[in-house]
């Protein structure tokens, strides 16, 4: 259906958007589809050109079949209908991209992208595209190519100018199906991700890439091939992901697996690849006489090999299908890993004897590999292949992970494999399950399977004689997700019921999806369980705040003061304003903490709205996050937390949603280096024997005499327990708190003070370059360990934080002032770190 747009945006008889100057609305239509912007052209005379100035430009052709049908939409770019061919649809795409960038008058490009079926014949014309791209900077290039009717061959595929591999100004790079074939040297000196699909690929020319890209920090390789080792020396990799190995008869499987490249666009949304590649459900005679036939080239596929060193990455992914003889070397730095992996090519190697013996030994040696990380996620195949090991007498590796994903089903196939990561897991704190049904042709009837899935559900976990060391020691969160009608049809409540029953400090969370599925679907039969998780959804909306509390408003000295009950108890003045739950609610503390709980987080599971809100209650009679009117409030509120955010963030450059959305990713520090115990004050505050007093807490705490302070002003006996920190967050959030709203000494201002603006600085802090705002709260904080070192990475990092928070919240940055209060650059310290008084160390 066509839509029709209207001339202009009224609101009360006003066009409100005809008020904003041009670069406000340019910036306005980077957030639309291409095709959508370059459409406001028929708004008015002032729209027909700001199309052309807006610096992302996305081109995406879906790929055409034989019958001329597409995806889930029935037009095609730019709502040209599927009826049309693909020779001629083709040219009209052709002509509309080139067209487009013809007409752009953006003087600096921060992305395009591209996407559609490529012909030898168009060579030259995507030469003048990457020509455009480089002449108007563009700092992101996605260039995808799609087959058409047929498989071009390797010879026919488009080949990168030179020119690109000198071009020092890109920073993401994205190919497929296309040769990169360097003549030079490579010098990408700004690139920090690089994603590469069904390219050809050698040792050489890989070493090459990586060798020339000094800031790399993310590397995917999908349906990738043609090198046998991948060694990693780049100390700014930090992540990996491998996607479906083809093998080193790469020319002879490039057309192996068609599909692939459509799911791949669907990847940027963390969507796993569907495999084409696997056998699933097909005539058994056929694969009897295809094994006859393989048996022969079977020692050269054993044959292949890929070994992988990589000493300083962090994250690695392998999904999809390996190599035979693939080996992880050296991982040291490894802290989360993904293994949703197949060794079967199509061919069903892996049903014969020894294609399963290596599968095993393969499956071994790979978790052998990720002992150490702290999370873990593994696919279902791997599952399925962990407890058949374990019948035949082949031990399993203990892991030390504190997160644990299984990406399974809850069936009969999958329980074996899940009891069996749990008894290897003794250390686990949190299981995540993330319940899909697996294709088919995952669920492979191998050697010794049938019998160890020949059980009653309702038995199998009461009758294990194992011992699940996690649920009795560490085990606190279990969460389902996607939970569908056939797990809460038996197994999902035998499961759960069995973990209630023996894990000791566990509970189970659930989507809202999935509780009503669990009402439809149980019925009568499990209401106890239903309830339970009912009662804990409703405890989460108690912690948004809702409060019926009637306000107490008195006059007290000719002032106003109120109580309004558990937030603001109390009769005070600032009692009389909006509270922190008036304007703060759950879903932005989960906006603003929204990786906190991902499975490669530290913390997973102890942060938490409520716990911040109990805290702040304390407070905010005294003026946190309710002095002045509602947007100072929310300004203190996103100040507070930016540098909580800041202190506690695990993410870097190319982490999933980004840098700032990792705060409160830690609760304590992960490798202390000492017990930070200082016997100058052995008289005040004596450290504890055996009490290490390493960082811990929301604004994290050093030092035995700063837990001990802490410690006296909540009344908690922090001194010789400084543990209890990272046990409680909401004590955790209470002591940042109250180390916001307290001075280092009465003579000066607390962070607090100088954010709101009761502090007035004196003729000594103005020589000092001492002024009020933000930048005053992280000398209060840190002193000269961040303030007056000049644009330091340490400041802007907090910065960061608190301009992403109010953003975040629908404050925007804009309210956040000037630079020379956002700043404390050149700052003198309130408490320089000589003086030993500094807080924070």
């Amino acid at each position: 259906m066509n839509r029709r747009w209207s001339t202009s945006v009224v609101v009360g008889g006003v066009d409100r958007i005809s008020e904003f100057p041009d670069p406000i609305l340019v910036h306005i239509l980077s957030f639309l589809p291409t095709k959508t912007a370059i459409r406001t052209q028929v708004l008015s005379k002032r729209w027909r050109f700001l199309w052309t100035y807006i610096p992302t430009l996305i081109f995406r052709q879906y790929s055409c079949t034989t019958d001329c049908s597409v995806g889930p939409d029935a037009e095609s770019f730019y709502g040209y209908s599927e009826e049309r061919c693909s020779d001629f649809r083709n040219r009209d795409f052709v002509t509309i991209v080139d067209t487009t960038l013809k007409l752009s008058n953006c003087s600096k490009l921060k992305k395009l992208g591209i996407s559609f079926a490529y012909k030898p014949c168009l060579a030259s014309l995507v030469s003048q595209w990457f020509r455009f791209a480089a002449g108007r900077g563009a700092e992101e290039l996605h260039l995808e190519f799609h087959d058409g009717e047929f498989s071009l061959r390797q010879q026919d595929r488009y080949e990168l100018p030179q020119h690109l591999y000198s071009n020092s100004v890109v920073r993401v790079l994205n190919f497929c199906r296309c040769r990169v074939t360097p003549k030079g040297d490579v010098a990408w000196k700004s690139l920090k991700k690089l994603s590469l699909g069904d390219v050809k690929l050698s040792d050489d020319l890989l070493q090459k890439i990586l060798s020339s890209s000094p800031v790399l920090e993310m590397l995917e390789l999908y349906h990738y091939g043609g090198f046998s080792h991948l060694c990693v020396d780049n100390r700014n990799l930090k992540k990996l992901i491998l996607r479906q190995f083809v093998g080193p008869t790469y020319e002879e499987d490039e057309a192996a697996d068609e599909d692939h490249y459509e799911d791949h666009e669907d990847e940027a949304e963390g969507e796993d690849h569907h495999e084409v590649d696997e056998v699933g459900g097909g005539n058994d005679q056929e694969v009897d006489e295809a094994d006859g036939e393989e048996d022969e080239a079977d020692g050269e596929h054993y044959s292949e090999e890929l070994i992988i060193s990589a000493p300083y990455l962090q994250s690695l992914e392998i999904s999809g299908r390996v190599a035979w003889n693939c080996q992880l070397m050296d991982l040291s730095s490894l802290v989360d890993a993904k293994l949703a992996w197949k060794l079967d090519d199509g061919g069903g190697r892996s049903r014969t004897t020894e294609g399963f013996a290596r599968m095993q030994a393969q499956f071994k040696g790979l978790l052998s590999s990720f002992v150490y990380v702290n999370s873990l996620e593994v696919g279902t195949w791997a599952i399925q292949v962990l407890p058949i090991m374990e019948a035949k007498g082949l031990s399993s590796p203990l892991l030390n992970c504190t997160s644990l994903t299984l990406e399974t089903c809850l069936t009969n196939d999958a329980f074996p494999g899940i009891a069996s990561m749990l008894e290897i897991s003794p250390n686990l704190e949190t299981l995540f399950i993330n319940d899909s049904y697996p294709p088919h042709d995952e669920l492979y009837s191998w050697p010794g399977k049938a019998e160890l899935c020949n059980f009653k559900a309702e038995h199998y976990w009461t009758s294990q004689e194992r011992t699940f060391k996690c649920l009795s020691l560490h085990l606190k969160k279990v969460v389902f997700a996607d939970l569908s009608w056939y797990s809460y049809e038996s197994h999902f409540y035998y499961f759960a019921q069995f973990l209630l029953k023996n894990a000791k400090h566990t509970y189970i969370s659930t989507s809202k999806q999935g509780l009503w599925y669990a009402v439809v679907k149980m019925e009568n039969k499990y209401w106890v369980l239903v309830m339970a998780i009912a009662v804990a959804m409703a405890m989460v909306g108690i912690a948004d705040g809702d409060s019926s509390t009637p306000t107490l408003v008195k006059t007290v000295k000719g002032k106003k003061v109120c109580d309004k009950g558990w937030e603001c108890k109390g009769l005070s003045q600032y009692c009389c304003n909006e509270t922190i739950s008036d304007y703060f609610q759950t879903y932005q503390f989960e906006d603003l903490f929204s990786k906190r709980n991902s499975p490669v987080a530290h913390a997973v599971g102890f942060w938490d709205y409520k716990s911040f809100i109990t805290a702040a209650a304390l407070y905010q009679p005294h003026g946190f996050g309710t002095t002045g009117g509602k947007l100072t409030g929310m300004k203190e509120v996103a100040a507070f937390l930016g540098h909580v955010g800041s202190k506690t963030s695990c993410g870097y450059g190319v982490a999933t949603g980004g840098p700032l959305a990792w705060g409160l990713c830690y609760n304590k520090e992960m490798s202390p280096s000492h017990a930070y115990c200082d016997d100058y004050y052995k008289l005040t505050y004596p450290c504890s024997p055996g009490a290490e007093y390493y960082g811990r807490g929301a604004l994290p705490i050093y030092w035995n005499y700063n837990y001990g302070a802490t410690g006296e002003a909540l009344k908690v006996d922090l001194l010789n327990h400084p543990e209890y920190i990272e046990q409680n967050a909401t004590l955790a959030f209470q002591a940042a708190i109250w180390r916001w709203m307290t001075p280092v000494k009465k003579s000066q201002p607390s962070a607090h003070d100088v954010f709101v603006g009761n502090w007035k600085p004196t003729k000594n802090d103005t020589l000092a370059k001492r002024t009020p705002g933000f930048g005053a709260t992280m000398n209060v904080l840190y002193g000269d360990q961040v303030c007056g070192q000049g644009d330091a990475d340490s400041m802007n990092n907090v910065v960061s934080h608190y301009l992403y928070y109010l953003d975040s919240m629908g404050v925007g940055r804009e309210e956040a002032g000037p630079h020379e209060v956002l700043s404390c650059a050149e700052q003198k310290a309130f408490n320089p770190s000589s003086s030993g008084t500094d807080a924070s160390s």
